[in-house]
């Protein structure tokens, strides 16, 4: 190509536009990724977990593994314990809401909408971060679910 070709093609392109163009407004609201947040929701929910199906074996089902008895006599030396009470609750509640935290945090996003001053939220289908989060609200259910029914039966003989 010659140079006056050259020229001639430069000075005929189209110039680009120098308008502002103002970049979107997303907060991805997610502390970690979906898989490494299921990963961590699953250890966080394998003890009470593993707690409520062998309580179901043991008192529904009539099935004693001796694990809960040996599970058991741990949680009666912990709560005997003064300095070591808060175990129990931690294990039981804390790590199970904190799986659901971690899941909603992962599958959620939001979309802050200026021009109608509107947030969008949007959810992922992540089917296993949606399992595990799942399986730590059934967890936490059924724990509210047997303090209150423990409670009430004991104030109301």
């Amino acid at each position: 190509m010659k140079p006056e070709e050259f020229e001639k093609r430069m000075e005929n392109l189209d110039k680009p536009s120098a308008d502002f163009v103002r970049p979107p407004a997303h907060i991805k609201v997610a502390i970690l990724s979906a898989r490494q947040s299921a990963r961590i929701g699953f250890w966080l929910i394998v003890v009470p977990y593993l707690f409520f199906i062998f309580m179901v074996f043991k008192h529904e089902l009539n099935i004693n593994l001796g694990i809960l008895d040996a599970f058991g006599s741990i949680v009666a030396r912990v709560d005997g314990d003064p300095f070591l009470w808060w175990i129990q609750p931690v294990v039981l509640i804390v790590l199970p809401a904190t799986g659901i935290v971690l899941n909603i945090l992962s599958i959620s996003h939001f979309d802050w909408d200026a021009e109608k001053s509107s947030i969008v939220l949007t959810i992922k289908l992540r089917w296993v971060n949606i399992l595990v989060l799942t399986l730590s609200l059934l967890i936490v259910g059924m724990l509210f679910l047997y303090l209150t029914v423990e409670n009430f039966h004991a104030s109301h003989p």
